[in-house]
């Protein structure tokens, strides 16, 4: 987990495709992996979609693939899903984070404060100079102090992502020293209800 987060989301890609041929599965095969991680993030939620050309039982994929791991990398869990089921990057829409990090001594306090808050503009700079602006309060669904770190729930999409150094920076003003130590540890598709799914 460590070892992987200095890839950038492609370079995982090219990995991973590596990781596939070598498992000596019948080509062609189609995979898709997301949605992207930040680099110098740890993440215990990656997801790939495999698609092969014949039918293979999952157990025999699944027991090819772990005797074969890239380094930094472990393999949870293998799901048969139906062809035509939409991908991963476009159900998943909400993300769970742990951040670690020296945020001062009473770092409970200013949650509430923020919390409160109607509304949290940020700008973000966009290609070309252009500047966007995102209301993290639509975004941001929990915020809270767990033990030791921070835990943050965010929708995310299309024009919509803001980055957990970004909530932290608007949290505690004074006192946080970066780097932190950031875990994406979930991954959930949010109902019109507002019900988090996880994959």
């Amino acid at each position: 987990m460590a070892e992987a987060r200095v890839f950038s989301h492609l370079e995982q890609i090219h990995l991973l495709k590596n990781w596939i041929k070598k498992a000596h599965f019948p080509e062609p095969f189609r995979l898709s992996f997301g949605p992207a991680i930040s680099v110098g993030y740890e993440s215990l939620a990656e997801y790939v979609d495999l698609q092969l050309c014949r039918w293979m039982k999952p157990e025999e994929v699944f027991q090819k693939l772990q005797a074969i791991l890239p380094s930094g990398y472990s393999m949870l869990e293998l799901r048969r899903i139906p062809r035509f089921f939409p991908s991963l990057e476009e159900v998943l829409n909400v993300v769970d984070y742990e951040v670690w990090g020296r945020f001062g001594i009473d770092a409970e306090k200013p949650i509430s404060k923020l919390l409160a808050k109607e509304h949290i503009f940020v700008e973000k700079m966009k290609p070309g100079g252009r500047r966007e602006q995102i209301d993290l309060r639509t975004l941001l669904i929990k915020m809270f102090w767990e033990r030791d770190h921070l835990r943050l729930i965010l929708r995310f999409g299309p024009k919509k992502t803001v980055k957990p150094e970004t909530v932290v920076s608007l949290w505690i003003e004074q006192g946080s020293q970066f780097p932190f130590r950031v875990l994406r540890k979930n991954l959930f598709s949010e109902t019109a209800s507002g019900e988090l799914l996880l994959p």
